[in-house]
């Protein structure tokens, strides 16, 4: 049987996506050039698992039944604009997050712990909470986007609340990723 690629993430309410697609828009406009996230894809994710059997992706399901982080809701802002690796060799464009972002990486910190409890290895990168808006067609990198940072200026978008995450099986497809809902886990439990 096939295996199956997934992930855990928290999305963004309505006008969080709104707001996403005017962001990439205005970048579009000022030249940057990139693979841009559809709206109804954006996320933020919190745990990359990769692909696993059926068997794995089972226990998965199981291991993030229960609720996961020390609080309930939490109350996060689209802030700041950024690239990963760097502004000057970019391959992801991203939208950064302010608010509870320290409980989130408590929630990222504990799923991490579940599935390593199953064998999964762990993320071996630090949590850096964000939203990808667009990813380099080649390895020239995004022309255009150091300017158009500059010339944007700090930037800040509206507040969201997340209240779950969401365990996401990814099916790619020609015409991109396929992201279908697997597991709601909801945030306020009790740490495991």
């Amino acid at each position: 049987m096939s295996r199956i690629r997934c992930f855990v993430a928290a999305d963004l309410d309505g006008s969080a996506r709104q707001e996403v697609e005017r962001l990439q828009e205005r970048l579009r406009k000022m030249g940057v050039r990139g693979r841009w996230v559809a709206p109804g894809r954006v996320h933020v994710t919190v745990r990359f698992i990769g692909e696993v059997p059926p068997e794995t992706f089972d226990a998965v399901c199981e291991a993030l039944a229960r609720p996961v982080g020390a609080t309930g809701a939490l109350d996060l802002v689209l802030q700041g604009l950024g690239a990963f690796p760097s502004l000057r060799r970019p391959r992801v464009l991203w939208v950064g997050l302010a608010g509870d972002v320290a409980a989130l990486a408590g929630a990222a910190r504990e799923v991490n712990e579940r599935l390593k409890g199953l064998g999964l290895p762990g993320e071996a990168r630090p949590f850096r909470p964000h939203v990808t808006l667009a990813r380099a067609k080649g390895p020239s990198g995004m022309e255009g986007l150091e300017q158009a940072l500059r010339a944007l200026g700090p930037y800040q978008g509206p507040a969201f609340r997340v209240t779950r995450l969401t365990l996401y099986e990814s099916r790619l497809k020609p015409g991109g990723p396929e992201y279908l809902p697997r597991r709601s886990i909801p945030l306020g439990g009790p740490a495991a």
